[in-house]
């Protein structure tokens, strides 16, 4: 392999980064031709060129579409990356009109979050900004803040986690309520302490946890729950206790918005528990980007909605 000097730095345009990094990302050269305005020829053209400068195959042709090298995969991140803050650049100044604006937003989001804003955030993102796209992602802590940092991704959408080369914008503060199905033979029509801890409980972790906040304010008291399962999102554990005698203790915004469909019944949480804020995370190079902003800005208006 050989190395990229000046002179062959020279050689790469703008245009060549844009067809890499397309073709690494949708492994079809038809579609980045439609993505960026070119012929197929034009295309494969650019993949020779490519292949001449880097000294390597780039991408080996298959039925449906190609499958990158491994010289291509590790170039991957640094273009994406080196792209994304050249657009930051050149953004700066301007700002951004969502309704003729053709961009793909990238967003690590809580199940919480996506919950929250489907469908009505979808419906309007759709309507205003008709030429873009809003990719949810679903992602661990470190691994999103990891994906922030390369560029893999363009917002985290959850708990707030400052530290490091980020920006935080907190959105909303939310708290807790106990969801159980109507007529449950433990909860009756009030829930005390005593009927809360009797009861069987659904814990929505993405990660399969069997603890969580809840289990660690009752720790506080002195007292302990019966956690008889666990489930990674929840909608689907509404689902659960609307078909079973357990209860779960969900984020009281999303229990207004949802809870409802599945006929469960609210009450209030018999014990001390402290609620929690709901946050944007950016990478600091992104701070003149309007686009994100813009988006931010739309995600703290379509929350703040859910009363």
């Amino acid at each position: 392999m050989k190395d990229i000097n000046d002179i062959e730095l020279r050689r790469l345009d703008l245009t060549l980064l844009m067809v890499l990094d397309g073709a690494l990302r949708h492994r079809k050269l038809t579609t980045v031709a439609d993505q960026l305005g070119l012929t197929q020829p034009a295309i494969s053209h650019a993949v020779t060129r490519l292949r001449d400068i880097l000294g390597d195959p780039l991408f080996v042709r298959r039925a449906n579409g190609v499958q990158p090298t491994p010289r291509a995969l590790a170039l991957a991140q640094p273009v994406a990356q080196a792209l994304a803050t050249l657009r930051d650049a050149l953004q700066q100044g301007r700002c951004f009109d969502p309704s003729c604006a053709t961009r793909e937003f990238r967003v690590a989001a809580l199940d919480y979050a996506i919950a929250m804003l489907v469908p009505d955030f979808l419906a309007r993102f759709s309507t205003i900004a008709p030429g873009c796209r809003l990719a949810f992602r679903s992602m661990g802590y470190e691994a999103g803040r990891t994906a922030l940092a390369s560029g893999s991704i363009d917002l985290i959408l959850g708990i707030p986690a400052p530290s490091g080369p980020f920006l935080q914008r907190t959105l909303m503060t939310e708290d807790f309520v106990v969801l159980a199905r109507p007529h449950h033979p433990v909860v009756g029509r009030k829930l005390d302490l005593a009927r809360y801890l009797k009861c069987g409980h659904l814990l929505v972790s993405a990660a399969g946890d069997a603890r969580g906040t809840v289990d660690n304010a009752l720790v506080k008291i002195g007292k302990e729950r019966r956690v008889v399962a666990a489930v990674p999102q929840f909608l689907a554990g509404f689902a659960a206790v609307a078909g079973s005698d357990m209860i779960t203790t969900a984020p009281r915004r999303l229990a207004k918005r949802h809870a409802a469909a599945f006929g469960l019944k609210q009450y209030e949480v018999p014990f001390p528990l402290a609620g929690f804020e709901v946050a944007t995370l950016r990478h600091e190079n992104t701070a003149q980007d309007a686009g994100l902003t813009w988006l931010e800005n739309e995600l703290a208006q379509a929350l703040g909605r859910v009363r």
